[in-house]
């Protein structure tokens, strides 16, 4: 009887664990994707900007880095 219960412990240590793991790597996931986006707004926005500036006329080719894909 009491080999029974270690051993749904051990099962159960192990279910917990392992969920565990994957809630820890889903919330990394979360935050990586919220990180991403954010990056994303902020290139989309200095594009406009550079844009505007651009149709105004100023030279900003050597200010500015352009862009690369990886």
């Amino acid at each position: 009887m009491e080999s029974t219960y270690q051993f749904l412990t051990l099962v159960a240590m192990l279910v917990g664990g392992f969920g565990w793991i994957i809630s820890w790597l889903r919330s990394i996931d979360r935050r990586l994707n919220d990180l991403e986006t954010r990056v994303t707004v902020i290139e989309t926005r200095l594009g406009f900007v550079e844009r505007l500036l651009e149709m105004m006329g100023l030279p900003i080719k050597g200010i500015l880095k352009e862009k690369t894909n990886p």
